[in-house]
């Protein structure tokens, strides 16, 4: 007999929570969950067991404290959704570890969070080249070919041979873009391929390929494996993005809250 699986409207109702209070409790007290395709599923088993040990049932929850309504974060476009101190301060600090560029795009390629101050060298080479300025980052392959926001592969080219990582960003069933970051070069690359790639581009833009190419010469060179680590520290950031992002979620709605209550004085 298979694992019958609960989405998150169906577990609001099964327990009587709302979701934020849910995806608190699956943070701080063990609530089951799984994350199957970037949403949340779960085990109907698991949950009666984890309500019968803390002294429930679903009868005896009490009814939410909050209105089952939508979350408030859902009621904020991406940009500000994603653009506080907290989430800017994490994909700096990322950025910088890696020594990768690293922004967040929607998914029409348009730039919703930047850290310009942690860009990579070659990446901040080609966006001050004139008049080549904002055509060298991943997020602008993605508003030239909009195919590429709907694969299921990691990489995505900007130059030929050149690649960024791209880690889709869901916030409860939307997927709202990508992480992209890079640049990198996987070590079965072919040089000459880029080294044209590099010259061609620079002709098209008027941007001194002597040059271009000798920042490219600081791009880091990447192993499949590499490349696999790197992915699963990416996903482990947006997981860390998702708990800010909710936490900001509960706080809103808490205001909203205490609006209420005071509008009622």
């Amino acid at each position: 007999m298979g694992v019958e699986l609960l989405t998150t409207k169906e577990v609001e109702h099964f327990v009587q929570l709302n979701r934020v209070t849910i995806y608190r409790l699956i943070r701080d007290a063990g609530f089951p969950a799984l994350k199957i395709g970037g949403q949340w599923r779960f085990p109907r088993h698991e949950v009666e067991r984890w309500l019968a040990e803390h002294g429930r049932t679903a009868a005896e929850l009490p009814a939410p404290a909050l209105p089952a309504a939508p979350i408030p974060s859902l009621e904020l476009n991406p940009g500000e959704l994603l653009g506080s101190l907290e989430i800017v301060s994490l994909l700096k600090a990322f950025s910088t570890t890696v020594e990768l560029s690293i922004l967040v795009v929607n998914m029409q390629g348009e730039i919703l969070v930047d850290c310009p101050s942690c860009r990579h060298p070659f990446c901040q080479f080609v966006h001050d080249a004139t008049p080549a300025r904002d055509v060298c980052f991943a997020a602008r392959s993605l508003q030239r070919d909009p195919q590429q926001i709907h694969t299921t592969q990691p990489l995505v080219d900007c130059i030929s041979g050149l690649q960024y990582l791209q880690t889709p960003v869901w916030i409860d069933r939307h997927q709202i873009g990508y992480i992209v970051m890079g640049p990198l070069v996987m070590e079965n690359g072919n040089p000459d391929l880029v080294r044209q790639s590099l010259e061609d581009f620079a002709r098209q833009h008027g941007a001194d390929s002597q040059a271009l190419l000798e920042q490219f010469h600081l791009v880091k060179r990447f192993s499949n494996e590499q490349v696999r680590i790197l992915t699963d520290l990416l996903s482990r950031v947006i997981s860390t993005m998702l708990e800010i992002v909710y936490r900001r979620a509960d706080a809103v709605q808490r205001l909203n809250k205490i609006a209420q209550l005071a509008s009622d004085v």
